[in-house]
């Protein structure tokens, strides 16, 4: 008995060539349609995590001024890592991103190095300086990451890698200068001579060398008064450390 005609492979329905041709292009149409979309909406929840790292910042800031009676202290200068043995205020040469730890659920990392030996700390505030915060880093800039480093802070171990930050405090337009104090030891303690007095260092600001603002001095209104923002950064060195404004561990 012959096979029916119905039945014979060459007459089994299927895709031609041009068909499957015509198929992918309008699949490859609707992708570069899409694509752009989908971008934007990533590039949007990226600058929504931006602003909810600022506003978390901005919430330390203000435990901060809650708990010490004010701001976090813009530290003695750049050749410093904080110091968790000192406090929070001109006894402490950190900066803010270091004094704020403790209000963003940071506190073990602010306490490396505590109650320990000069060496000792420079040690441990070497290994703190490699750690990357996310909250510091503005994903629509770059992921958290240790960068390339050559700059080191005078009371730590030298480090080829560092973390960074993306934000910077609000200094003013202008400051009174730098205390540029830096003892070969690393060690801050000549501070503590009694009667050692710090240099008087004003600012336009509310974080600056040595600051301890309050909100009460803050006279053009807290809302009308930035305290922290992005920092300038030249995109092309967002991932080399080699702006002037990012050659230096957090």
């Amino acid at each position: 008995m012959r096979p029916s005609s119905n039945n014979s492979p060459s007459q089994r329905p299927g895709f031609t060539l041009v068909e499957l041709l015509v198929v992918i292009a309008i699949i490859g149409i609707l992708v570069s349609l899409l694509l752009p979309a989908v971008q934007s909406a990533l590039e949007s929840a990226r600058r929504i995590e931006c602003t909810n790292n600022l506003k978390q910042l901005t919430l330390g800031s203000i435990l901060h001024e809650g708990t010490h009676k004010h701001l976090p202290t813009g530290g003695w200068n750049w050749y410093w890592s904080g110091d968790p043995d000192r406090g929070f205020g001109k006894r402490q040469p950190g900066g803010w991103s270091f004094t704020v730890l403790p209000f963003i659920e940071q506190t073990s990392l602010f306490e490396l190095g505590a109650g320990q030996s000069i060496a000792g700390k420079k040690v441990e505030f070497a290994k703190r300086g490699s750690i990357p915060v996310n909250v510091f880093y503005c994903p629509t800039r770059r992921m958290p990451d240790a960068l390339p480093n050559s700059y080191n802070t005078c009371n730590a171990n030298a480090v080829t890698s560092a973390a960074r930050t993306d934000y910077a405090a609000n200094s003013g337009t202008s400051t009174s200068g730098w205390w540029t104090t830096v003892p070969g030891s690393g060690d801050p303690s000549f501070a503590d001579v009694p009667g050692y007095k710090y240099p008087n260092l004003t600012g336009e600001g509310v974080i600056y060398s040595l600051s301890m603002v309050t909100f009460a001095k803050v006279t053009d209104g807290l809302s009308n008064t930035y305290l922290l923002g992005e920092k300038y950064l030249n995109s092309d060195n967002y991932d080399n450390s080699l702006e002037g404004t990012d050659n230096n561990p957090a």
